[in-house]
């Protein structure tokens, strides 16, 4: 009830030092048009603290989370019992992935590893493949180059349309918001992994040799190549530690797995190679498409057409759905950072 003007010190004047824990003791607030006595609390012997938290139930609780833009979400659910089938699912993914991830740098670096295990483990996969695979030895050479060409050329591109769609399609909102009706929330990106992995992995399965020559090819056992070999690796590995600047247990689904109906979306944060351009993980890509030892007309092809999805359709895909999760925020990160070279 309204105090009638009389003021929080006045009205809890019974509180004096040395007094007994008094049950009667009030607290005070003002809340816009004056003065609230709040239903009694005791008060200590020696302060007579106001406040306004614990007047009334934490409200902050009960209302949804914002973003630092200001978006609103749903609250966060409280943590509870570990799902092992959530936990299962997104290991499973994850262990697929990292055999696909893996199998993808053997395929592209185009020459043996020398490392008998990882030939043996990802035998057939290799970019460049047999030089005279599917030839037909009744055709003059000429001919049979220039067809073999063509139709692996046209065989090779069709193989990296389900990867392209599948990216495109399954990392946009409003399949997310479709796949939200059929599937629970921590299965998303764990089956969103595994779409990318399983065309990867049959586009490497199917993938065809194109006729020599080639582009270039190093001569082993010599400095050159074994700098360009080491430089190869390295943009691979400055890509998997690109994953961990950003969150690469999230980002490879085991997060959603082991938080299942607890998850809630990573911050945005600019740490590691994202100080310096946006989009590092492209750019590292790109690179190893381009840098090593060999580099067949199948490499090349290879090459040209995933930077050019990447460029024309993968990244400002990318720009527009970081843009609408933080409008403000990604804005101004925009301005200030380079998308894919620190030196642009």
């Amino acid at each position: 009830r309204k105090t009638n003007g009389t003021s929080p010190a006045a009205a809890c004047a019974g509180c004096g030092d040395g007094a007994a824990l008094l049950d009667a003791c009030c607290r005070s607030r003002t809340d816009g048009d004056g003065p609230l006595l709040l239903p009694p609390l005791p008060c200590s012997t020696r302060t007579l603290t106001h406040t306004r938290t614990a007047s009334r139930p934490n409200v902050q609780s009960q209302m949804s989370s914002r973003s630092d833009d200001g978006e609103q979400r749903a609250p966060a659910a409280a943590a509870g019992v570990l799902n092992p089938f959530a936990l299962a699912f997104s290991l499973l993914a994850y262990a697929y992935t990292l055999y696909v991830f893996t199998g993808l740098i053997v395929f592209v670096y185009d020459g043996p590893t020398h490392v008998a295990f990882v030939d043996a483990a990802y035998a057939g996969w290799r970019v460049g493949k047999d030089a005279s695979q599917g030839a037909n030895s009744a055709e003059p050479d000429w001919q049979r180059t220039s067809a073999t060409l063509a139709a692996n050329t046209a065989h090779n591109l069709l193989l990296l349309v389900p990867f392209y769609v599948q990216h495109s399609v399954m990392a946009r909102h409003a399949f997310k918001r479709a796949l939200a009706a059929a599937a629970p929330a921590y299965a998303h990106r764990p089956l969103f992994i595994i779409g990318a992995s399983a065309a990867l992995h049959f586009m490497m399965n199917n993938w065809r040799a194109m006729p020599a020559p080639h582009v270039w090819a190093v001569a082993e056992h010599t400095s050159l190549h074994a700098a360009l070999a080491a430089l190869y690796a390295v943009s691979w590995l400055m890509l998997f530690a690109a994953t961990f600047h950003i969150d690469h247990f999230d980002l490879f689904g085991l997060r959603h797995g082991y938080l299942a109906d607890a998850y809630t979306p990573v911050p945005f944060v600019e740490y590691g190679f994202y100080k310096y351009v946006r989009h590092p993980i492209m750019a590292f890509l790109i690179v190893a498409f381009f840098v090593g030892p060999t580099m067949s007309r199948a490499r090349l092809l290879f090459a040209v057409a995933n930077t050019a999805y990447v460029l024309f359709v993968g990244l400002p895909l990318e720009e527009a759905s970081l843009r609408a999760e933080h409008p403000r925020t990604y804005a101004a990160y925009a301005r200030a950072k380079p998308s894919l070279c620190p030196f642009a």
